[in-house]
Order: structure tokens, then sequence, then C-alpha cells
């Protein structure tokens, strides 16, 4: 293995993955398994919904927990929703003046919670065997949670802390091959 030294200016530590800060992008529904409810969810459930949340001024709430008494739990707002081959994909940004938020995204940030979960009421569902398959839903809030219904809904990335650096120039070791995240 091959080491170098080279001088760097380091204004911040930290990955984004394309994310800003408080962006998170994850999974708040897949598609095709029984949850602990014993409800699976169809692709296509969400298209209806999705179109209308589109045609409105606000934004689809992200909140901790499925809260939604306490103003505090009310920790951000979905930037894009859309269904894939997977699920109901979602990319949000928490707010990260309320002190919950914070909080909540400091959680995400040390992957102590990792999980998404949604609130919806059934415009039309089957019953297929002991499943109830959801095939129209609307769609009111997606959470993150700390126990999902769904153990397959999660956050895929959160926007890595960024750690500042004091001093104008620092001196860094880089190994050449290869930086983990």
């Amino acid at each position: 293995m091959h080491t170098k030294t080279v001088a760097l200016e380091v204004k911040a530590v930290g990955t984004t993955g394309g994310l800003t800060e408080g962006q998170f992008t994850g999974y708040a529904s897949v598609f095709g398994n029984v949850d602990s409810y014993g409800d699976v969810v169809e692709r296509g459930a969400f298209t209806r919904t999705l179109t209308e949340w589109a045609g409105k001024p606000a934004s689809i709430p992200v909140l901790w927990g499925h809260d939604m008494n306490d103003p505090f739990a009310n920790i951000g707002a979905l930037d894009h929703a859309e269904e894939d081959e997977r699920g109901l994909k979602v990319t949000g940004t928490i707010d990260l003046e309320n002190p919950t938020a914070a909080q909540v995204y400091r959680l995400l940030q040390s992957g102590r919670v990792s999980s998404m979960s949604f609130a919806y009421l059934i415009k039309e569902s089957e019953r297929r065997g002991s499943a109830n398959h959801l095939l129209d839903l609307d769609l009111l809030e997606v959470s993150i949670v700390s126990v999902p219904a769904n153990t397959e809904a999660l956050i895929l990335d959160v926007k890595a802390r960024t750690i500042p650096v004091p001093g104008s120039r620092a001196r860094a070791l880089l190994r050449i091959a290869g930086l983990q995240r």
C-alpha cells in the first residue's frame, strides 16, 4: 500500500451524496410484501394521491413517529415523492430549526434510526387470502420511525454531518488505496 502526504485546504469534513443539509432519501413504502398489519401495498396505490399532492401549495409533511398532535413532531416536508419499481421513494428535508427535528436528524446521521412509514386512508383495497392488498390510497404523511410496519421501508441516505475544520489550511494524509465513507 502506498500513501502520499499532500497539503490541501479543508473547509469541512463530510460527504454529501448529492444531498443538502437536512435532506434524506428513502422508501416510505415498499411494494409487494406483507407488512406487520397484514397489508400489501400494490404498485400504483400512490399514483392518484401523488398527483393530487402535486396540485396543492403545501408539501407532504414528514412527521416523527406519526405524531399528528404535537407541532414539534412535524419535522419537515417532502421535496419529492414518486413510485418506482420498488415502492414509494421520497426525498425530504428536515427542519433543523425545530429541536425535535434536529434530534431526529442526528439519529438518522448516526444510524440509530433508519426506518420509515406512512399514514393513509384506503380508497380501494382487495382481500386476497390472508392479506389486504392496498390498491388506491390517500397519502396523509410520511414518518421517520423507530419501528416500521414494513421492515423494508428504510432511509437510504442522509447528508453526513459536516464537521468544520478550524484554520484556513490543514494537512491531510490521503490513502490513495481508496476512501471509505
